[in-house]
């Protein structure tokens, strides 16, 4: 077993409005691939990257739709392996248009101060209505994350940053 949590498709995580993924993680290594996956919904992707392409040491997020995808990493040598750290990624729901700046990414509350995005800029996010979401890996089971991940929380809305911190003092402490 790769430790990876499957979460069945259903209408409560399908096609949100807008996202936030946040979650603590202690990384041991960047993952299968150099892709370690947070949280994995075939259309929404939340992990690490370092893959060579820079930035690397950090985190990624991206969106699917009509013409590919478009992604968006934090500053490079961001994340720390062997020590845990409170990690968000937000996409603001925007369908249509998308660019990289709908995406943003926290590290302990604290958002990167420096961008690198991919993917076309116009383009409509894609249904992710059929798709179950995997916590650890994607559903190809080929992008392992390397570490222990602890209380992921999923949110059909962006948090504030004080949100952010509120959530990493005490992690049941926003429920919606």
């Amino acid at each position: 077993s790769s430790g990876n949590i499957l979460v069945a498709a259903n209408a409560a995580i399908n096609d949100p409005a807008a996202l936030t993924i946040a979650a603590w993680i202690y990384p041991i290594g960047y993952g299968e691939s150099s892709f370690g996956r947070i949280w994995d919904k075939n259309q929404k992707n939340f992990f690490l990257d370092n893959d060579g392409v820079a930035p690397d040491g950090t985190l990624r997020m991206s969106v699917t739709h009509s013409l590919g995808s478009t992604a968006r990493s934090g500053q490079a040598s961001w994340i720390n392996l062997n020590q845990w750290q409170f990690v968000c990624g937000c996409w603001n729901g925007n369908q249509s248009n998308v660019t990289d700046t709908d995406l943003t990414l926290f590290r302990n509350a604290v958002e990167s101060n420096a961008y690198t995005g991919t993917g076309p800029t116009s383009a409509n996010i894609s249904s992710d209505a059929g798709s179950a979401a995997y916590i650890g890996n994607r559903s190809a089971d080929d992008r392992t994350f390397n570490g222990n991940i602890a209380y992921l929380h999923f949110y059909n809305r962006v948090l504030t940053t004080t949100e952010m911190s509120q959530i990493m003092k005490s992690p049941a402490s926003i429920t919606r």
